[in-house]
Order: structure tokens, then sequence, then C-alpha cells
């Protein structure tokens, strides 16, 4: 299976990915793996009496990882992104909590040719949680494939 090549990106295009719902499971090993140790995040005393919140959170990192997850499983760029360019503009305007629901919104922003003939798409992703409430935004940049180029489509 393939994904999208090139030509076949367009501005206004949108797509949307099945959820995923975050677990306590998801969040420990997320924290185990990244050393973080934070409070709010690994010690349920703290944040269930202590924090804003009081309830346990998605680490931010952990939601973009999450989202990027997402954004794979879609399959879009499958076989046909030849590379993560960047990121701008990332923002985390509400929390992600222990389950919830995350799915992404991912729109053609814009795209273009390089100076030495490579395609670059770049995309703004939401992602958002099962009330519709956005937990975060930024803007993503590929190389993708381009059909005049030789790449083979399935």
């Amino acid at each position: 299976m393939y994904g999208k090549v090139f030509e076949e990106l367009e501005p206004g295009q949108s797509f949307r990915t099945v959820g995923r719902t975050i677990t306590e499971t998801d969040i420990v090993q997320f924290l185990n793996l990244s050393r973080n140790l934070e409070p709010q995040f690994s010690d349920r005393e703290f944040y269930e009496n202590e924090w804003v919140f009081q309830r346990l959170a998605t680490p931010g990192a952990l939601t973009f990882a999450i989202m990027t997850g997402l954004f794979t499983h879609l399959g879009l760029l499958s076989g046909t992104g030849e590379g993560f360019l960047g990121l701008d503009a990332m923002r985390m305007p509400a929390p992600l909590f222990c389950g919830d629901t995350l799915h992404v919104e991912i729109a053609i922003k814009d795209k273009r040719v390089s100076s030495g003939g490579r395609g670059i798409v770049t995309m703004e992703f939401v992602g958002k949680k099962q009330d519709d409430t956005a937990v975060i935004t930024c803007t993503q940049s590929y190389f993708v494939a381009r059909r005049d180029a030789g790449m083979a489509h399935g």
C-alpha cells in the first residue's frame, strides 16, 4: 500500500484519523521511557490533591507522539514520505486526560517544489478529544515523493 504522492495532495484537502483512548498504562510506560518523573504525572496523591486539574493528564510529549502515530496509521504518506522537515507553532490549548480519546484532523495548507526538485507539503494538525476540544495544534512539513520524479506508485 502506498500513500499519496505530491501531485495528489492539494491545499484544502482534509483527513481525519481514527480515535485512540489514552490509558494509565500508556502514561506510565511513557514516563518510564522518558524518565519524566514530574509529580503531576507520577504521584497520585499529588495530582489528585494538589495539582490544578486533580486528575491524571497526558504529558504533552506523549500527546504529540500519539498524534504522530495516529497520522502514520492513516497511511497518507506510507511509502511516499521522504522526510520530516519540521514542526512549527505547536500549542496545547487544553489538557488531554487519562481516559480521553484522541483523534487528529489534518489539513493540507501548502505545497511547493524545492530548489532541488523535491516535493514539500505543509500540513496543519489539530488533535481533538471526544468532546471536540482541541488539545494539540501544530504545523508540520514533509518531503513527499513526486510522481514526475520517477516514483513508482501502486
